[in-house]
């Protein structure tokens, strides 16, 4: 082998083992970005909906949400993938989704500032729709993005960081939502709008700074026998989406029946984001230790140990006993959420990455809306 060819040999092993940051941070702002705006639209939807008359309503437009949220982004993965496939490229759809969400952003803006009257106020049911599959139409193309970026052996490592983000952002939601509420409607929108626009400008701006021929070199992104093996991304994703929700909207109940917090400011929502933000931040040790050999084992255990958790807080109503369990549910919550989505990554194909990360986080949003209808329909 001559010198020049040693080079190149060693070259690409350094770019194998390359982490491109600026491009991953970009994606971790467009998340970020993504988080808030989601806590936007939940904290403003029933508003909006009362404002323009449409309060009655809320059922069927609450399980039109849930079909939305599910199922588009599988959508959107299917044809970014087939966009990829014919022309090589996701970003045009990137592109697509986040230019209609800022435009829609400041449209809600402008009508809930103005509040017209009249046959105009039909179009809010329409702009919501919009958002809701323009939300979902550019997140799963931009995620699977990570595989460009990060080496396939440090990607759960890099994920975490994506995990502990979103438990964060999603633990702090009360108070995100006071600062929504003291902004107010029309200033929420624009300033989501500006939010995801600028992430996203961002995120193309940085990936044009990268040679495309040295992205990718160290994800090998394909299974052993070049078919995906869509029954582990249903099943991962189903079961981290409802382990989430019961955190979130069960456990806090049961905490301050047991504790009896009452109107505490420590109570069972702060022990629930307690549990998920500390999980979140045990993820990021966690995932230095993780690899395509132990993914597996480590996502059983996380997931069975979070079970058997769950059954033994309902069965045992103890203070103490409430205390140590929900100490070892931080442990088994974070291997199961540092590993979700790596191991749905592993199982996918090089064809249908999109479409599995994009039915991955659908699915996850199953639990989450199938709850928001049952309050519907049973209302607390």
């Amino acid at each position: 082998m001559n010198t020049s060819s040693q080079t190149a040999v060693a070259e690409k092993a350094i770019q194998s083992e390359r982490i491109y940051w600026p491009q991953v941070i970009a994606l971790l702002l467009l998340d970020i970005s993504v988080i808030i705006s989601w806590i936007a639209y939940h904290e403003y939807q029933p508003q909006v909906l009362y404002v323009f008359g449409f309060a009655e309503y809320s059922l069927p437009f609450t399980v039109w949400q849930g079909i939305l949220v599910v199922g588009t982004p599988a959508l959107a993965g299917w044809l970014a993938d087939h966009q990829l496939k014919k022309y090589g490229k996701r970003l045009p759809i990137i592109n697509i989704g986040i230019n209609v969400v800022a435009m829609i952003f400041m449209a809600v803006a402008l009508t809930v500032f103005f509040q017209p009257q009249g046959w105009i106020r039909w179009f809010v049911p329409v702009f919501i729709t919009g958002w809701l599959i323009s939300m979902n139409i550019f997140r799963s193309p931009a995620i699977s993005l990570i595989e460009r970026f990060v080496p396939q052996r440090l990607l759960p490592a890099v994920l975490a960081l994506f995990v502990l983000t979103f438990d964060v952002a999603y633990s702090l939601e009360p108070i995100i939502v006071d600062i929504l509420s003291f902004l107010g409607g029309p200033i929420t929108f624009a300033v989501g709008g500006i939010l995801i626009y600028t992430s996203g400008a961002y995120l193309q701006r940085s990936f044009k700074k990268v040679s495309d021929d040295k992205l990718g070199i160290g994800f090998d992104n394909n299974t052993n026998s070049g078919s995906s093996r869509f029954w582990v991304v249903v099943v991962v994703s189903v079961v981290l989406g409802i382990y989430t929700t019961v955190i979130f909207k069960f456990l806090p109940t049961i905490y301050n029946n047991v504790f009896q917090f009452g109107e505490a400011w420590l109570n069972g929502k702060f022990i629930g984001s307690g549990i998920v933000i500390a999980s979140a931040l045990l993820s990021v040790i966690i995932g230095k230790y993780i690899n395509k050999k132990n993914i597996v084992t480590i996502a059983v255990i996380g997931a069975n140990g979070c079970a058997l958790i769950f059954a033994a807080i309902i069965l045992i109503q103890d203070p103490i006993a409430l205390m140590v369990l929900g100490s070892l549910l931080v442990i088994f919550f974070a291997l199961l959420s540092v590993t979700a989505l790596p191991l749905a990554l592993y199982e996918l194909s090089s064809g249908q990455t999109i479409f599995g990360i994009g039915l991955f986080y659908g699915l996850s949003e199953f639990a989450d809306q199938g709850y928001a209808v049952l309050l519907e329909i049973f209302p607390q």
